[in-house]
């Protein structure tokens, strides 16, 4: 990334500042992507992880928890 950077740019930016600025501003993230979620799985999780008030993060769990347990009852395609 800093090589076309430099080629693309003319000034004058050493490795370590392009390299701190490139890792804590954009704040990249490279991990396993999530598979054989189902969209409303993925849904729930992130509204739970997200939910700032305490009874409604208690109302999505119980949702979410619910939700999956229906899934595993149904039957595999």
């Amino acid at each position: 990334m800093y090589r076309p950077f430099k080629e693309q740019n003319d000034l004058q930016v050493s490795f370590s500042l392009h390299y701190s600025v490139y890792s804590r501003r954009f704040n990249l993230g490279f991990g396993r992507p999530a598979t054989n979620v189902c969209s409303t799985c993925a849904q729930f999780r992130s509204r739970v992880r997200n939910g700032s008030q305490r009874k409604k993060k208690k109302v999505m769990a119980v949702q979410f928890i619910l939700h999956h347990r229906r899934a595993k009852q149904l039957p595999a395609k």
